[in-house]
C-alpha cells in the first residue's frame, strides 16, 4: 500500500477545506459531500488520494493555460489596445521622441535640463 508524500496530503487538505468553505458560502450541500468524499476516500485508499492530487495538477495546469492564452489576449485586445490606440490620437508625442524641427536632421533626441538641483529635489522622490 502506497503512503501519501506530505505535499500531497496537504493538496488533499486544501482541497477539502475550500470544498467545505465554498459549500457555506454557496450553501450547497453537493460541494460538502465532495469535500467529504475526497477526505473519506484519500483516508481509506491512498493511491486514489494520489491519483485526486494527480487530476487536480492536471486540472490547475489546464486552467493556466487558459488563463496565460485566451483570457489575457481577449483582456488585451479588449482594453489595453483601444487605451493605447485612443492614447495615440489624442496625445501628441508625450515621450517626445519626434524631432522638434526638420532643419536638424541628424541632431540628437537629446533634451539638455538645466535645473539647479535642491535638498526639496532629493526629498519624497516617489
Amino acid at each position: 500500500m502506497k503512503k501519501l508524500e506530505l505535499k500531497e496530503v496537504k493538496a488533499l487538505l486544501v482541497m477539502v477545506t475550500g470544498f467545505s468553505i465554498l459549500s457555506v458560502f454557496f450553501h450547497s450541500s453537493v460541494l460538502l459531500y465532495i469535500a467529504i468524499g475526497i477526505g473519506v476516500v484519500s483516508l481509506l485508499i491512498p493511491v486514489a488520494g494520489y491519483y485526486i492530487v494527480w487530476l487536480w495538477n492536471k486540472i490547475g495546469m489546464v486552467l493556466g493555460w487558459v488563463n496565460s492564452r485566451i483570457i489575457l489576449s481577449a483582456l488585451f485586445y479588449l482594453f489595453l489596445f483601444p487605451i493605447a490606440l485612443l492614447s495615440r490620437l489624442f496625445n501628441k508625442d508625450t515621450l517626445r521622441l519626434k524631432r522638434q524641427s526638420d532643419s536638424h536632421k541628424n541632431a540628437s533626441l537629446y533634451t539638455i535640463r538645466d535645473h539647479q538641483y535642491t535638498p526639496k529635489d532629493l526629498k519624497d522622490m516617489w
